[in-house]
C-alpha cells in the first residue's frame, strides 16, 4: 500500500499467531463455561432485551429520559445564542442565495490530500468491508439475522444491543455490537447512527467538554463512555481468550463519532487519567463515514495514527458543529443583504414594512383557518348524534387547556426545582393554560401550550445566567440525584455540569473530524459520476472538513449506501484506469 499510515488496520489479519476462525470461537466458547452456564446467560440477555424492549414501548424509563432532556435543556442554554434572532426570511433567502452563490462558483471542498491510485486498493476494499459492517444494523433486530447478513457464526456476535436507550446520568446509549472477526484477528466495536429520539437527543447534545489536551462533543462523549461501560466485559473475555486480537471501532454519522470517542476511551482517554485494562493502545483503531465534528483540532491531529473519517462528498454531516454554524448563520445574513441589494423591488418591500405585514396577514389568516377547521371537525362530531363522539368533542376542548401546564411542569420537574419561574414570567403562562378554549377549541389550546412551554425554557435560561451572575453552579442543582448509568459516564457528567455554569457568550470552538480525512470526492451525476479519494497527509491531519456548501447533495451524500456504492465505483475506476495506462504504454 502506498500510505499505509492512512490505513492504520494494515496487517492485522497477518498477525503474528493469530487464532483461526474455529480456534477462537471455540477459546471464546471455553471462556464463556460450560453449555448450561451459556444458556443461563443467553436467557438472562433475553429477558433483559425483552424489558427493555417493554420499557421502550411503554415510554422508557421516565427519569432516564428526563435525565436526557436536563442535560440537553443544559447544553442549548450554552448553544442557543448562535440561532438567536434567526428570522424566517434570513433563513430563506439567505439560503436561496446562497445556493445560488455556490452554484455560480462551482463550489468544492478544500481538502487536501493524495489521490489514491492502484496501489491503494486494498485501502478501498477495507473501507468497502468496513462499511458493510457499519450498516449490519439494517439486517434486523437478532444476533441472527445479523449474523446471516454478514455470512459468520452467529456465536461470533458477542454483544448485541439493537436500540438506543436514555440513561440516568444524561447520556444516550446508542446501538452497538462487538463481533469477533478471526480472519483479520480483530474484534469489531460497531456503533449505529442516528436512529432514534434518545440518538437525536445526544446528537444536539452540541457543547464541549474537556477530554485529554483539548475537548469534545459532549453528547458523543457521554454516549461513548456509556458504550465503553457495556462492552468492556464481552472485550475483556474475548482478549482473554485470545490476546493478540485488535479491537477496530466502526461507525457511521453518530456512530462513527462515538466510535472513535470509544477508541480514544479504549486507548487510555478514560476520565481521570485511567484506563480500563482491555488492551494495548497500539492494537485499537477507527474508523469512520461521515462522523461529525467531534473533537478539537490539536486532539484530532493526535488521532491522525490511528483514526479515520471518509467524507462523502458534499456530506454536511462532517462539516456542522456549532462553530460552523455559527458562520453558516452570518453567511445567510449576508446573503439576505445582499438579495435585498440585488432587487430594488425587495429592498423597497422590506423598507415600507409589507413584507412584515403580509408575513403578519398570512400567519393569521393560516391560524384562524386552521382554528376553523379543528372547531369544525369538534362540532361535527358533536353534532352527530353520537354521546361517545360529543363526549369526546367536549373533552378535547375542555382538557386541552391542561395541556400547557402539564408540559409546563414537566418541563420543570427534568430540569429542577432551582430554575422556577419569576413570578412576573410565570403569571403569563399560568392565566393563559388556566383560559378556556373557547370557540378555537384545541388549536388555541396547543398553542397556549407551546406559549408555555417557551416561556418555561426562557425562564430556565435566565434563572441559569442569575446563577451564573452569583457565583453559583447551575450544574450543580440540575445533575444530582441520578443514580446509575455507570461511572464514567457520571464521572464525565459532573464534569461537564461543573464547567456548565459559564454563560454561552464565548465564541464556540471549531470541532474537527477525527483523525486523519479519506475524501471521497465526486464529479459528474448518475452513470457519469467519477470519483477520487484524496488521502490526508500526516501534516493535514486535524484539519476542518471545509465550509458547508448548500447543495441538494449536501444531505443525499450522507447516506451509508452513498459511501458504498462511491466507493465500489472507485473500485472499478483504478482498475480500468490502470488497464489504460497498460494499454497506452504498449501502444506507445
Amino acid at each position: 500500500m502506498a500510505d499505509a499510515a492512512a490505513a492504520p488496520h494494515a496487517g492485522a489479519a497477518a498477525a503474528a499467531g493469530a487464532p483461526g476462525q474455529e480456534e477462537l470461537l471455540r477459546a471464546l466458547a471455553a471462556a464463556a463455561g460450560p453449555p448450561e452456564q451459556q444458556l443461563q446467560q443467553e436467557q438472562q440477555q433475553q429477558e433483559q432485551q425483552q424489558q427493555e424492549q417493554q420499557e421502550q414501548q411503554e415510554g422508557g424509563d421516565l427519569d432516564s429520559w428526563a435525565a436526557l432532556y436536563r442535560a440537553l435543556v443544559a447544553s442549548l442554554t450554552h448553544t442557543g445564542s448562535v440561532f438567536a434572532g434567526l428570522s424566517p426570511e434570513t433563513l430563506t433567502l439567505g439560503l436561496w442565495g446562497l445556493s445560488r452563490a455556490h452554484a455560480a462558483e462551482a463550489a468544492r471542498d478544500d481538502i487536501p490530500g493524495r489521490a489514491a491510485t492502484l496501489d491503494d486498493r486494498e485501502l478501498v476494499r477495507e473501507l468497502l468491508r468496513e462499511a458493510d459492517w457499519a450498516r449490519a444494523f439494517e439486517a434486523g433486530r437478532t444476533a441472527a439475522q445479523v449474523a446471516a447478513a454478514m455470512g459468520i457464526e452467529e456465536r461470533a456476535v458477542l454483544l448485541h444491543a439493537p436500540d438506543s436507550a436514555p440513561l440516568r446520568c444524561g447520556a444516550t446509549l446508542p446501538a452497538h455490537m462487538v463481533v469477533a472477526d478471526a480472519a483479520r484477528a480483530q474484534l469489531l466495536l460497531l456503533v449505529r447512527g442516528t436512529s432514534s429520539l434518545a440518538d437525536a437527543m445526544c446528537d444536539l447534545v452540541a457543547h464541549t467538554a474537556p477530554l485529554g489536551p483539548g475537548a469534545a462533543h459532549a453528547g458523543m462523549l457521554r454516549a461513548a463512555d456509556a458504550v465503553v461501560e457495556r462492552c468492556a466485559p464481552a472485550l475483556r473475555a474475548a482478549l482473554a481468550a485470545a490476546p493478540g486480537l485488535r479491537v477496530r471501532c466502526v461507525g457511521h454519522s453518530l456512530g462513527g463519532g462515538v466510535a472513535a470517542l470509544v477508541a480514544h476511551r479504549l486507548r487510555g482517554g478514560a476520565p481521570g487519567g485511567s484506563a480500563p485494562p482491555l488492551v494495548a493502545a497500539g492494537g485499537v483503531s477507527a474508523t469512520g463515514f461521515g462522523s461529525p465534528p467531534v473533537m478539537s483540532a490539536a486532539l484530532a491531529a493526535e488521532c491522525a495514527p490511528w483514526a479515520r473519517t471518509v467524507v462523502h462528498n458534499h456530506d454536511l454531516v462532517p462539516r456542522t458543529c456549532v462553530a460552523s454554524l455559527a458562520a453558516l448563520r452570518a453567511a445567510l445574513v449576508t446573503a439576505e443583504e445582499d438579495a435585498y441589494s440585488s432587487s430594488a423591488a425587495m429592498a423597497w418591500l422590506r423598507d415600507r414594512g409589507v413584507l412584515a405585514g403580509g408575513k403578519t396577514f398570512l400567519s393569521s389568516l393560516a391560524g384562524a383557518a386552521a382554528a376553523r377547521a379543528t372547531a369544525g371537525r369538534l362540532a361535527a362530531g358533536a353534532g352527530g348524534g353520537s354521546g361517545v363522539q360529543a363526549a369526546f368533542a367536549a373533552a378535547a376542548q375542555s382538557g386541552a387547556p391542561l395541556l400547557g401546564s402539564k408540559l409546563r411542569q414537566l418541563h420543570l420537574k427534568a430540569v429542577g426545582s432551582s430554575e422556577q419561574q419569576p413570578p412576573a414570567a410565570a403569571a403569563a403562562p399560568a392565566a393563559a393554560a388556566a383560559k378556556p378554549a373557547g370557540r378555537l377549541g384545541f388549536a388555541a389550546a396547543v398553542k397556549q401550550a407551546a406559549l408555555a412551554a417557551a416561556a418555561a425554557a426562557s425562564a430556565a435560561a435566565q434563572a441559569r445566567q442569575q446563577q451564573a451572575a452569583a457565583g453559583v453552579g447551575a450544574g450543580a442543582s440540575a445533575s444530582g440525584g441520578a443514580p446509575g448509568g455507570g461511572e464514567l459516564q457520571v464521572q464525565h457528567a459532573a464534569a461537564c455540569d461543573a464547567g456548565g455554569a459559564a454563560p454561552a457568550a464565548a465564541a464556540p470552538e471549531l470541532l474537527h473530524c477525527p483523525g486523519r480525512l479519506l475524501y471521497l470526492r465526486r464529479t459528474g451525476a448518475d452513470a457519469d459520476a467519477r470519483y477520487e479519494l484524496l488521502v490526508q497527509g500526516a501534516a493535514e491531519a486535524g484539519r476542518h472538513a471545509g465550509r458547508i456548501i448548500i447543495t441538494r447533495a449536501m444531505l443525499r451524500d450522507h447516506y451509508l449506501s452513498h459511501h458504498i456504492a462511491g466507493l465500489c465505483k472507485l473500485q472499478v475506476q483504478l482498475l480500468e484506469d490502470a488497464d489504460d495506462a497498460r494499454a497506452a504504454g504498449g501502444g506507445g
